[in-house]
C-alpha cells in the first residue's frame, strides 16, 4: 500500500541558510516516520582517534649500483714499448709502430704530428702491420708531408751502442780478419770494422799477418770512438779468455776412466806432459 507524503521543496523558508533547512526538512522526516511506528536505530558514535600525518614525506632515493667493470691492462713487452720523450731532430733514433706496408715502404707512427715513412727497400719483405721498427730521422718535414726514417742507419747506430755495451763488459768478440796491413789486422764483426795492431796478435816466431786473412778470431776491444767511427781489439786478450773458457768446459767434461787424445807437449824425468785440448795432462 502506497503512502503519499507532501512534497518537500528546498528553499521554502527563505529566512533559514540552505544548510540549516535541510537539517531541519532531516530532522521532520524522521520525526514523522517515528509517529508511524517505524522503528529508527540509532547511530552509535565513535571517537575518532587523531592521526599524525607528516606534512612533508620524506623522500627516499633508491641507489641501483652500477655494475663494475673490470679492465684488462695489457702491457706491450719492453722491446716493443717506444720510448716515452723522442727526439724529433734530424739524425735522431726514433720508434714507431707500422700502421701500413706495402712494397713502396712502410708507414711508422713515430709519435709526431707526422707519420714515419721508411722506403721499401730497408725494409725487405718481412715486416707488418703491427711491427716496432727504429728509425734515424733524416728529414723531418717532406713535401709529402711524412718524416723519413732510415732504419739502415738505425740498426748501425744500434750496433755500434752494442759495441760500446761489450767494451765496457770486457766481452769475448768473434772477428773475421778481412785484410792485413803493415800496422796489423783489419777485422769485421757484426757489421762494424776494427784493427789489431800487430803487438796485439797471438803468432808464432816467423809467422806473417796474412796468414790470418779470412780466419775468424776471438778479440776484445780495448778502444772504441764512435765519432771517429775508430775500434781497437786485442787479440792476445781475446784468445787468452777464450784459452780459459774452453779449458773450463774441458775440465768440466774431463773423468776419471776416459780415454782421451793428446799431443805430447814435453818429456820430463818425472813422465810425459801431454795438451787435451789445452789442457796439460802427466
Amino acid at each position: 500500500m502506497n503512502e503519499n507524503f507532501d512534497g518537500t521543496s528546498l528553499g521554502a523558508n527563505k529566512d533559514l541558510p540552505v544548510d540549516a533547512e535541510v537539517d531541519n526538512l532531516i530532522a521532520g522526516a524522521l520525526k514523522e516516520l517515528e509517529l508511524k511506528g517505524v522503528a529508527i536505530k540509532k547511530e552509535e558514535h565513535f571517537t575518532a582517534t587523531p592521526i599524525s600525518i607528516p606534512k612533508e614525506v620524506p623522500k627516499v632515493e633508491l641507489k641501483s649500483e652500477e655494475p663494475k667493470v673490470v679492465l684488462e691492462i695489457v702491457e706491450e713487452p719492453k722491446e716493443l714499448q717506444k720510448p716515452a720523450n723522442q727526439d724529433y731532430s734530424e739524425g735522431s733514433l726514433v720508434v714507431g709502430k707500422v700502421i701500413k706496408v706495402d712494397h713502396s715502404g712502410a708507414l711508422l707512427d713515430i709519435g709526431y704530428k707526422s707519420d714515419g715513412w721508411i722506403e721499401g727497400g730497408e725494409i725487405g719483405g718481412n715486416v707488418k702491420v703491427g711491427d716496432i721498427l727504429k728509425g734515424m730521422i733524416e728529414t723531418l718535414n717532406t713535401k709529402d708531408g711524412y718524416v723519413l726514417l732510415s732504419k739502415k742507419k738505425a740498426d748501425y747506430e744500434e750496433v755500434w751502442e752494442k759495441a760500446f755495451d761489450l767494451s765496457q763488459r770486457k766481452g769475448l768478440i768473434d772477428t773475421k780478419v778481412t785484410s792485413a796491413v803493415k800496422g796489423g789486422l783489419i777485422v769485421e764483426f757484426m757489421g762494424l770494422k776494427g784493427f789489431i795492431p800487430a803487438s796485439q796478435v797471438v803468432k808464432q816466431e816467423g809467422t806473417e799477418l796474412d796468414s790470418f786473412v779470412g780466419q775468424t778470431i776471438p778479440a776484445k776491444i780495448i778502444e772504441i770512438n764512435r765519432r771517429q767511427s775508430k775500434i781497437v781489439l786485442s787479440h792476445k786478450l781475446g784468445a787468452s779468455e777464450k784459452k780459459t773458457e774452453d779449458s773450463g768446459k774441458i775440465w768440466d767434461n774431463l773423468d776419471a776412466g776416459q780415454v782421451r787424445s793428446g799431443r805430447v807437449s814435453s818429456i820430463r824425468p818425472s813422465g810425459a806432459f801431454v795438451n787435451i785440448d789445452g789442457v796439460e795432462g802427466l
